[in-house]
């Protein structure tokens, strides 16, 4: 499936339910990066400096380019995960996103529920957010679709502690923003 890859690294980064609400906080904690990617079409708040990831991907007869974006912090791991399709026509299923992702965590989906994704332009986008639970790991996800492309924006941490209000700050900050090709 597509997401193993940015399960890997967030389950790597971390080695082991809140809600996107999408109320978008007024100030992030001190030390935080503001994250602007015109490229990508998004921008959220960071407790640091997110590693970037790019690359090519074949997922059987489709290939997409993926621009992932990771930090770790204090027993957390939060990424965004922008790709897009080569063929404009392709349709995304959040469905398989979300077991995916489940599937590549060898976890279990816990909770899922359909919304939509509110923008400051256009219309909004269909979104699947849901929690997956596996081993010592706890992850809130949601999965946007646009057209040809796919946002998934992940928040994990340790089970045993709650939900930290870091991850719940950026899954708040993150918006869409006009794409910019480049």
């Amino acid at each position: 499936m597509r997401f193993i890859s940015v399960v890997a690294a967030v389950s790597a980064a971390i080695g082991v339910t809140f809600d996107f609400g999408l109320a978008h906080s007024a100030e992030p904690p001190p030390n935080w990066v503001w994250i602007n990617a015109p490229e990508s079409g998004f921008s959220a708040n960071f407790p640091g400096q997110p590693k970037v990831d790019r690359g090519t991907h074949v997922d059987g007869t489709n290939t997409y380019k993926y621009t992932r974006y990771t930090v770790v912090a204090a027993s957390t791991a939060m990424a965004v995960d922008y790709s897009v399709y080569d063929n404009p026509a392709t349709k995304i299923d959040l469905e398989k996103v979300m077991t995916g992702f489940a599937d590549a965590t060898k976890g279990k989906v816990t909770a899922q529920w359909e919304t939509s994704f509110k923008r400051n332009f256009g219309a909004p986008l269909p979104m699947l957010e849901y929690t997956v639970q596996s081993g010592d790991m706890m992850c809130r996800a949601g999965a946007i679709a646009d057209g040809a492309a796919v946002y998934q924006v992940i928040g994990c941490a340790n089970k045993s502690t709650t939900m930290p209000a870091a991850i719940e700050q950026m899954l708040k900050s993150f918006t869409l923003t006009p794409r910019i090709q480049s």
